[in-house]
């Protein structure tokens, strides 16, 4: 069985070649050759026999040669101007899927914005129902508790509690006299 595979390798190998041999050849038969454009255009041309210098296939290849950097540098030239047609276009479209996004941004803090200011509104609204309702309530209320409730409470003195619990608060010490002398400086009295 290897020996087998090993002929139809071969075979097939032979055939592939051939066929590349084939369409080499098939290929240099298609290529039409261009015939040199040795004459110049005359207009008292009328056919016959015609005798050509070196210096005119020189000068007709010359001429060959500069027209086909010519259509080679336009072929290049349109190729470029495709792509810069093509790079437009992406960069045209990238701008605008730019807008598009910042524009749904935009929207996205608009409303967002909308929401907060809708919810500030909704609680300024709650509270002044709520402070309608308590003004509604407090003349129902006795004068004395509203009176009560709006006046903050002072703290009791209890100094008199403390002098019968026996604890005496320590005066606080005195601060030393001082006095400014003559150059301006501030002394300190100690007597």
């Amino acid at each position: 069985t290897i020996h087998h595979l090993a002929i139809q390798n071969e075979l097939l190998h032979n055939e592939n070649q051939g066929l590349v041999e084939a369409l080499q050849a098939n290929k240099k038969q298609n290529k039409k050759s261009k015939a040199l454009d040795l004459n110049k255009h005359k207009l008292d041309y009328w056919g016959g026999t015609q005798w050509h210098s070196p210096r005119q296939f020189g000068e007709a290849r010359r001429r060959e040669r500069i027209m086909k950097e010519k259509a080679h540098a336009d072929e290049l030239k349109e190729a470029e101007k495709n792509n810069l047609k093509h790079a437009n276009k992406l960069y045209n479209d990238k701008i605008a899927e730019e807008k598009k996004a910042q524009q749904k941004r935009r929207e996205e803090s608009e409303q967002e914005r909308r929401e907060i200011d809708a919810r500030k509104e909704q609680r300024r609204l709650n509270k002044e129902q709520k402070n309608r309702e308590k003004a509604l309530q407090s003349p129902q209320r006795s004068k004395r508790k509203v009176l009560q409730s709006t006046a903050p409470r002072k703290k009791q003195n209890r100094g008199a509690a403390r002098a019968r619990s026996g604890v005496i608060a320590p005066e606080p010490a005195r601060q030393p006299r001082t006095h400014k002398t003559r150059s301006g400086r501030i002394a300190t009295l100690y007597n």
